[in-house]
C-alpha cells in the first residue's frame, strides 16, 4: 500500500491558514515533550475516547505520567511528526481521501501519524520509536495548524502504543 501511495504522505500540505484554530502557534516549533508538558491528560483522553474508545485509559494515563518525567533524546536526525485526517473508505476499493477541512472531533474520520526525516520524502511509522526519541520529535507547523495540542497528542500516543506501552528502550 505504501509504495502505491508513497506521495500521499509527503508533507507538502496546502491550505489557507485563515481558518486554523492554532494560527498563533504556527511558526513556533514545539516537540512532543513540550506539548505533553502544556496539555492535560484529561484533554488528551477526551480525544482518545472519541476516536479510539476508552478501554485503555489506565495504560494511557500511566504512560502520560511517565512521559512527563522523561527527558527527550536529542532529535539529531531532525524528525518531524505529521498528523493527517482522512475520510475512511470502508470498502477499500478506493483510496482514502486526505482532508484539508474537517472537524477534528468527527468520530467518522481516520488518522495517519508519520514522521519525516529532514530532506527525506519517505514516511516513517512512529509505532516502534522509543519514547525518549519520540519526545524530541518536532510537530509540523501544518499539523499544529489543523489540530489542537490535545488532538495531536491523542493521535501520536495512540499510534506510538500500537504495539506496546513498554517502548522505553
Amino acid at each position: 500500500w505504501f509504495e502505491k501511495n508513497k506521495n500521499f504522505f509527503v508533507p507538502n500540505l496546502t491550505k489557507s491558514y485563515k481558518d486554523c484554530r492554532n494560527l498563533a502557534k504556527v511558526g513556533n516549533a514545539m516537540n512532543i515533550k513540550q506539548l505533553i508538558m502544556n496539555t492535560s491528560f484529561e484533554d488528551v483522553m477526551k480525544v482518545i475516547s472519541i476516536h479510539y474508545g476508552s478501554n485503555e485509559k489506565e495504560q494511557q494515563e500511566n504512560l502520560y505520567g511517565k512521559l512527563k518525567t522523561m527527558e527527550p533524546a536529542p532529535n539529531s536526525d531532525n524528525f518531524t511528526v505529521y498528523v493527517n485526517a482522512f475520510l475512511c473508505n470502508e470498502d477499500n476499493e478506493e483510496e482514502d481521501v486526505r482532508l484539508t477541512e474537517f472537524d477534528e472531533y468527527d468520530s467518522n474520520l481516520c488518522f495517519d501519524v508519520s514522521a519525516f526525516e529532514e530532506n527525506n520524502e519517505y514516511a516513517y511509522s512512529i509505532s516502534a520509536t522509543p519514547y525518549k526519541e519520540l519526545l524530541g520529535y518536532e510537530i509540523s507547523d501544518e499539523t499544529r495548524g489543523f489540530f489542537t495540542d490535545a488532538s495531536i497528542l491523542a493521535h501520536v500516543l495512540w499510534e506510538a502504543t500500537g504495539y506496546s506501552y513498554e517502548n522505553f528502550e
